[in-house]
Order: structure tokens, then sequence, then C-alpha cells
């Protein structure tokens, strides 16, 4: 696979959105630390960002969201979507709900990663087979957005099994 190599790590800088632009590939896999969100300028390339969430979509949305299915439903959820300028609001590729892993203690670094590899495989299959990309849900409205859970709840989602 031929690539470039980014001219800087902003992915919202014009150095970079000039690469991205010059690529012939119309789809980017997008993997971000936690709180990197793409801008209105790289989102207007013309591209589109296959980014997989952390989290069961359409309903929870935003961030640390396995921690708040594990306290509703003691389930954690991946979610593959092509990302908007809403934030987890893109149309939903393919999603997947999880048992919860028996060291909830790792979920951050290991069950959170495991979980998202399956559902980008499974996407990425998905698409080999077929050619197209096939929407499971187009609409991806409604759900809560979430935000950092306080550590106290943290602490409950950890321990509540």
């Amino acid at each position: 696979v031929k690539y470039d190599v980014a001219p800087n790590g902003n992915i919202n800088s014009d150095e970079v959105i000039t690469a991205i632009t010059k690529r012939p590939e119309q789809v980017f896999i997008f993997s971000g630390y936690g709180g990197v969100l793409l801008k209105e300028k790289i989102l207007d390339t013309g591209k589109k960002f296959l980014h997989i969430h952390g989290g069961y979509l359409p309903d929870y949305k935003g961030s640390t969201t396995n921690y708040y299915s594990l306290i509703d439903e003691n389930t954690i959820g991946s979610s593959a979507i092509f990302l908007t300028k809403e934030i987890d609001c893109g149309p939903i590729i393919l999603r997947k709900k999880f048992s919860p892993p028996m060291d909830r203690i790792k979920l951050d670094h290991n069950a959170d990663s495991e979980v998202r590899a399956k559902v980008l495989i499974e996407c990425l299959k998905n698409y080999e087979n077929s050619g197209i990309w096939e929407y499971e849900l187009e609409n991806n409205s409604g759900g809560e957005t979430y935000y950092i859970i306080h550590p106290v709840l943290k602490h409950i989602a950890i321990l509540n099994h």
C-alpha cells in the first residue's frame, strides 16, 4: 500500500488537510486519541472518515460510553460510522454489543480496543465482500450524549458485576 507520512500530528492542520485532499482514496480510517475531533474544514474535503466509536450507537454517544452502558445494561459496545459535523451522529455501518470483560479495570486498555477492532474487521470484510458501504442505520439521531465519566460512577461500573 502506497502511503504518505503526515507533515505534522495535527489532523486538522492545513498541511494534513492538503495531503489528504491529494490522496486518491475516498475513505480514511480515523482513530484519534481521546478528545480529538475532526473539524469542519477536514470534513468538507469530500473524503469520508470511518471511525469506530467505543459505544453502541445511537444509544451511547460521546465519551467513556461503555462505562455508562455497563451501569445501564451490563454490556459494552462498538459502532462503525462515517464521521459528520455532529459528534457520533454519522450513519452507522455496523454496531455490536458485547459481554463485559472479566476484568473491568482493564476496560479502557484492553476490552475497548478489542471490541473496536472486531467491529472494524467485520466492517472492512463486509465492504470487501460487497464493494459498497452498507448502512445498518442511516438516521443516527436520538440517544444520549455522555461526557467523561465521574470517578465514582466509573468505580461503580467496574465493581458492579
